[in-house]
């Protein structure tokens, strides 16, 4: 399975979204402090980074970093709420926004999943 890595410091999103994944048999690193993790993280065979609820605007860097450091991996941001002007920021930056109001746990876990590159199967290697 795959490995997330997911940025917050809300315990919603620590139990909810990666108590999900992990029971989908997912490796999730929690980090809490966005600065060292945006320098130090290993986003090497990285899903996606998940950047959580109750993130200060400091994420908006914290997305450029992770960017800068690897452009290829997905940056979900959950936002607790639709402003135009800050969602296309991060959009511009290259993140996904994902309103979480309402927000599915089991929808995202699906989204989340969709990102990680399938594996060949034996029968796809033989074709």
């Amino acid at each position: 399975m795959g490995r997330y890595l997911l940025a917050s410091d809300d315990a919603r999103t620590w139990f909810g979204i990666a108590g999900a994944l992990e029971r989908e048999g997912h490796r999730v690193d929690r980090v809490t402090h966005l600065q060292l993790a945006a320098q130090y993280a290993d986003l090497t065979d990285v899903v996606a980074v998940v950047v959580g609820l109750e993130q200060p605007l400091r994420r908006e860097r914290f997305i450029e970093r992770v960017r800068a450091r690897n452009s290829r991996v997905p940056v979900i941001v959950l936002q607790d709420s639709h402003t135009a002007g800050q969602a296309s920021r991060f959009e511009a930056l290259g993140a996904t926004v994902v309103l979480t109001h309402p927000l599915r746990v089991a929808d995202l876990v699906q989204r989340l999943e969709s990102l990680q590159p399938q594996r060949p199967t034996l029968r796809g290697a033989l074709q």
